[in-house]
């Protein structure tokens, strides 16, 4: 098992270093865009944010908190 450590200096230059930062984002967000579509859907996010842990996978989400969360985001 691999543990990563991330603090603000790490995440900070990795956003900085724009090339690497906007490709991880490309591929991440093609990876995510199950269909496609250029777009980000309700379903796609859900499944990110459970696999964030935003949310519990073995637990029964709230629909309500959900839609909370995405409209928040978006």
């Amino acid at each position: 098992m691999s543990v990563e450590i991330l603090n603000s200096a790490t995440i900070a230059g990795f956003v900085e270093d724009e090339e690497a930062f906007n490709s991880w984002v490309k591929k991440h967000f093609a990876t995510l865009d199950e269909d496609q579509n250029g777009v980000l859907s309700y379903t796609e996010m859900v499944k990110e944010l459970q696999c964030l842990r935003v949310f519990r996978i073995d637990a029964k989400t709230d629909p309500d908190e959900v839609s909370a969360l995405y409209f928040f985001l978006f």
